[in-house]
């Protein structure tokens, strides 16, 4: 089953990636992805979805989150690809709890592995000229999202809660 594949890949790579000393509560992305993780289902992004640069996923995903048509979506942040070859990406969640791939496609995907970011944590690492950090390497900033634990609850209940409200002032 490709579930078990990917989480047997993802226990090798936090196996190897372990050492980031005290104050952090993760080991490393990988860790934490683990352990807060789940999967999404691919699924054609909708129309109102522009496509985004190639290799700038955590941008393209920030970017249409600032658009009118991203305030239904929520950015997600983890690992995706094939059997045999995971890559660290970003992509949207539609409140079906669906992905949607602005950066790679469609069908370049077979799975999608990963947390949702709160929208307002997300927009606080900022989009800056064409590029955007990865929440969950930010090695920029030192892994901040590593440093304290993560409460599942903050994710996607969250992320859900915040696409109804969305959705609700926007139908006003």
């Amino acid at each position: 089953m490709i579930q078990n594949h990917v989480r047997a890949e993802l226990e090798v790579m936090a196996a190897s990636q372990r050492g980031l000393p005290e104050p952090y509560h993760y080991a490393s992305s990988a860790a934490f992805a683990l352990r807060h993780g789940s999967f999404f289902r691919p699924a054609p992004p909708m129309p109102e979805l522009p496509k985004g640069k190639p290799n700038c996923c955590f941008y393209n995903c920030s970017r249409v989150l600032l658009t009118p048509a991203g305030e239904q979506y929520q950015y997600a942040e983890g690992w995706a690809g094939r059997p045999g070859g995971l890559l660290h990406h970003a992509w949207l969640v539609d409140r079906h709890g669906r992905a949607m791939d602005v950066t790679c496609g469609f069908k370049r995907c077979a799975f999608y592995f990963g947390v949702v970011i709160p929208r307002d944590q997300l927009l606080a690492y900022g989009v800056d000229g064409g590029t955007s950090t990865a929440v969950l390497d930010d090695w920029k900033r030192c892994w901040p999202i590593l440093r304290q634990p993560w409460s599942p609850e903050d994710t996607y209940q969250i992320a859900l809660a915040r696409i109804a409200l969305a959705e609700k002032e926007r139908a006003r």
